[in-house]
């Protein structure tokens, strides 16, 4: 009977988190990386229809892989092209790609929650959850149908898998379970994957648990398989794919990709505080002052409150390294936030055990109320950062705002780019309408347009066409990513037919382009035209349309 119950509140948390962040990704837009991961998945499904030919002129023609675009093992692309197949008549194309990415981060997420309650109460369970995945960074990355939210969940799997193997030593089997499925598919999902394995394994070492060391290491012979199972270029070389899967990371830090901090433009590397900065300035309040507290409230050291430093003292290492990837503010250290959430958790115990402690008539009231409210704050503060969490800021920064002063990074991803932006576009611009896009991201408006959203009047131009033979265009769509885009090219006068804004910051405008408008941008991109190197050349309308036609 109890585990029946168990399974009932999972099978509830999974059905709430495909709610929750169906709700947090219907506002954003098409964003830069789900269309790269939206061809890619495009391009496999169309193999596959072509009755998967095994050979590597087939493969390597077909599948629209690219060592910068699409790097990481395609297992949520196969699911988010399944999902487009069963969904798309009720959710569009774009909403059922997300919902498969959702699918697995509810799945794994629901999946802990149940380990977990066998470790803690019902109410203390749900905490656990929310304070671990309900930031809004985290929150806005799992709304997406990107690889990183889907990451950190998995991060987190592991962490209570873990928790779960060293306290309990009767039962194997949930927390094996666990641990087997974190880790396979976050080494599925991307390469940084790999890294949920040390933490573990020097838990585990520490611990003399060699039985549960050797699952960990079938658990990662296993995930290895998965990487070469779910990507057809691996297929006729596989032992050489594992190689190249692994040795990605050491390849990837030498391709520049610029970064905006502190009012400086870093083009390939940012400063040592880079990381601490950016976690300060987006993790939620709460989330610091359960960190800061920890210092003077935890004074011992319990098995999971150990592990867990465990791990946040490995993603702090990794953090500093100077080869490890920093860009696009804290995307690439994202698990960070979820420990300390974490420690939060822990904080929050420890204060509850020492109050009832002197007041044990709340007892029964406190262990029921207190979490379920907590958790509710928590989401609140994830709605409340709609419409793009990945935007947010937090009020010790002064939000969008502050950070805009301050000089960090504002926009990354074109999340304003939405339907409603879309639409305005569509019904305002003038038959064959030439419009460049800033930063230089064609793609994005092409795939939108082959989908049937964008007229197939308008015509994209390159912003590098500013100062070349090719054509002026008409009007810019200018995104505030502040690495490539200068504020002053962003806020250029001239008619301005579109403005999207965030927490009173504007991060997205159309406008119609005028002779100012040129010499300035054209200035401006000269002098910054390595900011962000892509090959274009190959991308084409009709290329395009070839790849999406069938969605």
């Amino acid at each position: 009977m109890k585990n029946k119950i168990h399974i009932l509140d999972a099978v509830a948390v999974f059905l709430g988190l495909l709610v929750v962040l169906n709700w947090v990704s219907d506002p954003i837009g098409m964003t830069w990386d789900e269309v790269t991961y939206l061809r890619h998945a495009s391009s496999m499904a169309r193999w596959f229809e072509m009755g998967m030919p095994f050979d590597a002129v087939s493969i390597n023609q077909t599948i629209a892989s690219s060592p910068y675009l699409n790097p990481h093992p395609p297992l949520l692309k196969w699911i988010g092209m399944l999902c487009i197949y069963v969904l798309k008549e009720d959710l569009g194309v774009l909403g059922a790609f997300r919902f498969g990415h959702h699918f697995v981060f509810s799945l794994i997420a629901s999946l802990t929650f149940f380990i977990s309650r066998g470790i803690l109460q019902r109410s203390y369970a749900a905490l656990l959850l929310s304070m671990a995945l309900f930031q809004p960074r985290i929150m806005g990355q799992a709304s997406l149908a990107t690889s990183d939210g889907v990451l950190v969940v998995c991060f987190f799997g592991g962490f209570v898998a873990t928790w779960k193997l060293i306290e309990d030593d009767d039962s194997f089997k949930p927390g094996a379970l666990l641990l087997w499925m974190s880790v396979v598919i976050a080494m599925s999902v991307k390469v940084t994957g790999v890294l949920l394995l040390i933490p573990i394994a020097t838990v585990f070492l520490y611990n003399r648990k060699f039985k549960e060391l050797a699952w960990l290491f079938f658990a990662a012979g296993s995930g290895l398989c998965a990487v070469v199972l779910v990507d057809p270029q691996y297929w006729l070389h596989p032992i050489h794919g594992v190689v190249e899967y692994l040795t990605y990371p050491l390849q990837r830090k030498s391709i520049p990709i610029t970064s905006f901090y502190l009012g400086e433009c870093y083009n390939s590397g940012v400063p040592w505080h880079y990381a601490w900065v950016m976690l300060v300035s987006v993790t939620p309040e709460w989330a610091l002052v359960g960190l800061v507290s920890a210092l003077i409230v935890l004074r011992k050291a319990h098995h999971a409150l150990v592990i867990c430093l465990v791990f946040l003292g490995f993603w702090a290492v990794i953090a500093m390294a100077p080869s490890t990837p920093k860009h696009d503010e804290i995307r690439q250290f994202l698990p960070i936030a979820t420990f300390i959430g974490l420690i939060s958790f822990f904080v929050i115990k420890e204060v509850e055990q020492r109050f009832l402690q002197r007041c044990s008539y709340f007892n029964g009231c406190l262990k029921f109320v207190w979490p379920y409210g907590l958790s509710c704050i928590i989401l609140a503060a994830v709605a409340l950062s709609r419409p793009y969490p990945t935007m947010y800021y937090n009020s010790f920064v002064g939000g969008m705002k502050g950070a805009s002063q301050k000089g960090l990074e504002l926009a990354l991803y074109f999340e304003p780019f939405d339907d409603v932006v879309i639409s305005q576009m569509n019904n305002s611009l003038p038959h064959n309408a030439k419009i460049e896009i800033n930063p230089d991201w064609r793609l994005l408006f092409l795939v939108q347009q082959s989908l049937g959203k964008i007229r197939d009047d308008l015509w994209i131009l390159s912003s590098k066409g500013n100062y070349s033979p090719l054509p002026l265009a008409d009007f810019s769509l200018l995104l505030r990513r502040r690495a490539i885009i200068d504020d002053e090219v962003f806020f250029m006068p001239g008619s301005l037919l579109i403005q999207r804004d965030y927490q009173g910051e504007s991060v997205l405008r159309l406008v119609r382009i005028d002779s100012g408008f040129h010499k300035v941008s054209r200035e401006f991109f000269r002098s910054n035209s390595s900011l962000h190197q892509v090959e274009y050349s190959r991308w084409n309308k009709g290329a395009i349309e070839t790849l999406v036609d069938h969605l």
